[in-house]
């Protein structure tokens, strides 16, 4: 069938439909979908494989957007690591509460900036909720203080 078809067809399926004249009677593309406008154009690592310390080094500087402080210092990344065989960084990490409305941008901004190390292709985050975060436990000595927990 041809475009012009289609889209003829289109036409007479929503004909009555309010906002069927919103839509564009030709030339017609569907925008990329969340997926695929966020997939990465992936590369090859011109750098050493990083070590899980590096890792954590690397990923300081991604902020907690609500309380402007490390997701490493807040102790909510759990663990960074190259899958073995690959330069794919997988990462566990847990959020402050279930329901946190910031976590699909900081799991974004993780993969942004593990991308951007030289010794890595690509990078998957895992929320997980096993063990429970506790600041008091998992926190660093300079997120507790920031916290005021003591």
């Amino acid at each position: 069938m041809t475009d012009a078809a289609m889209n003829d067809e289109n036409q007479k399926k929503h004909e009555g439909n309010p906002l069927a004249s919103a839509l564009p009677a030709e030339g017609f593309t569907a925008p990329a979908t969340p997926a695929q406008a966020a997939a990465p154009v992936l590369k090859d690592p011109t750098g050493p494989e990083p070590t899980d310390e590096e890792l954590m080094e690397w990923l300081k500087p991604v902020q907690d957007p609500e309380l402007f402080m490390s997701l490493v210092d807040l102790g909510l990344i759990y663990d960074a690591y190259v899958a073995e065989g690959t330069r794919d960084v997988e990462v566990k990490m847990t959020l402050t509460s279930p329901g946190c409305p910031a976590g699909g941008y900081m799991v974004s901004e993780i993969q942004r900036r593990l991308r951007e190390h030289p010794g890595v292709r690509d990078a998957r985050v895992e929320i997980v909720w096993e063990p429970k975060w506790d600041p008091k436990e998992m926190a660093s000595d300079e997120a507790k203080e920031a916290l005021g927990i003591w």
